[in-house]
């Protein structure tokens, strides 16, 4: 999807780890996202400072399900 994509609109459900690490990958790919989620107002994702302020704001347990199916590429600190 990101490969393909010109930018991403994610819906979340607030569970799901495979649809916050699509954002990680239009990111890598030099592509925007924009997460709308049930409870909260919807977010951009522009930059690497983007992914990282989520990622630490996030619960432990989902960023923990997001590295694990993360290829180790794709979990490299740089952006």
């Amino acid at each position: 999807m990101a490969e393909a994509a010109d930018f991403g609109l994610l819906i979340w459900d607030g569970k799901s780890p495979g649809t916050i690490l699509n954002i990680l990958r239009l990111l890598r790919a030099g592509k925007a996202a924009v997460l709308i989620g049930s409870a909260d107002a919807p977010r951009s994702f522009k930059s690497p400072h983007h992914w990282e302020s989520f990622l630490a704001s996030c619960r432990p347990q989902l960023a923990h399900a997001i590295k694990q199916r993360a290829t180790p590429d794709e979990w490299h600190p740089n952006i």
